[in-house]
C-alpha cells in the first residue's frame, strides 16, 4: 500500500466515510470500508490498510445499522479531531483553529522515490528543517504555526502516539530550501514532469509543496493514510 496524504479535516479523515476526489472524478459514488481488527476490537483509523466497496443492499434494517455506524464513528472522530486541536493550542500558545468542515480539498500519492531523496537532500543543506525531515507521516499537519513537529497522544480512536506537524512552518521551510533548488512552477501547473528534469529532488519538493501549500491555503490539516 502506497502514502497518500489529504488536505482534509481531522474528524473526516478518522470517520472513514469521505470519498476521495480521485474516485470522486471519476464519476462513482462509493464509500471507504475497514476489516474487523483479529481481536474484534474498534478498527484503528487513518493508517490501517483500507478497501473500497460500493453499497449494494437496500435492506433497510441493515442500512440503519450501518447508519448508526456512521454517526457513531463521526462523533468520535470528532471528539479525537478536538482533542488534537486542543493538545495544539496547550503546546504552541495559538488558538489552533484550523476549519473542520466539509470533505477533502486536496490529495496526492507521496511517490517514496521522490519524497525521501528530497528529505535526504534538505538534511545536508545548511538549516533546520525539522517539519519537513522530523515528521514520521504517520499523524497531521496542522495550518498553526509551532516550530518543530510534536508528539502527541490521540485517545479516542487511534489510541496511540502520533506526529502533529506545523503546515504553516513546512511550507516556509519548503520555500527556504528552493533557494538552493530554483524550481519555478507549481506542481498543480505542469505536466508529465515539466520543468523538473525528471529530478527526484525537485520532483519531490513540488509534491510536498503542493500539499502544504493547499493545506495552508484552505486552513485545513494535512492527514496521511498507508505506508
Amino acid at each position: 500500500m502506497g502514502l497518500n496524504a489529504y488536505v482534509i479535516p481531522i474528524s473526516a479523515f478518522l470517520s472513514g466515510d469521505f470519498v476521495s476526489l480521485v474516485i470522486k472524478m471519476g464519476g462513482e459514488t462509493l464509500v471507504r470500508r475497514r476489516p474487523s481488527t483479529p481481536e474484534g476490537a474498534v478498527p484503528v483509523p487513518g493508517f490501517d490498510k483500507r478497501f473500497v466497496r460500493r453499497i449494494m443492499t437496500d435492506d433497510p434494517r441493515e442500512l440503519e445499522v450501518r447508519a448508526g455506524r456512521v454517526r457513531d464513528q463521526r462523533a468520535k472522530a470528532a471528539q479525537a479531531a478536538e482533542g488534537i486541536r486542543d493538545a495544539v493550542a496547550k503546546m504552541s500558545g495559538n488558538l489552533a483553529n484550523w476549519n473542520e468542515e466539509g470533505g477533502a480539498r486536496y490529495e496526492h500519492r507521496l511517490w517514496r522515490e521522490c519524497i525521501d531523496p528530497f528529505r535526504d537532500y534538505a538534511r545536508k543543506l545548511d538549516g533546520y528543517f525539522p517539519h519537513l525531515t522530523e515528521h514520521s507521516f504517520k499523524g497531521f499537519y496542522v495550518p498553526t504555526n509551532f516550530p518543530r513537529p510534536v508528539p502527541t497522544e490521540e485517545r479516542v480512536l487511534l489510541r496511540k502516539m502520533v506526529d502533529v506537524g506545523s503546515s504553516t512552518t513546512l511550507l516556509e521551510e519548503l520555500n527556504t530550501i528552493n533557494r538552493s533548488l530554483g524550481v519555478e512552477k507549481k506542481w498543480d501547473s505542469l505536466r508529465d514532469g515539466e520543468g523538473l528534469e525528471a529530478d527526484p529532488v525537485r520532483i519531490g519538493f513540488a509534491i510536498m509543496e503542493s500539499i502544504a501549500r493547499q493545506s495552508v491555503q484552505n486552513h485545513m490539516p494535512i492527514c496521511f493514510d498507508g505506508e
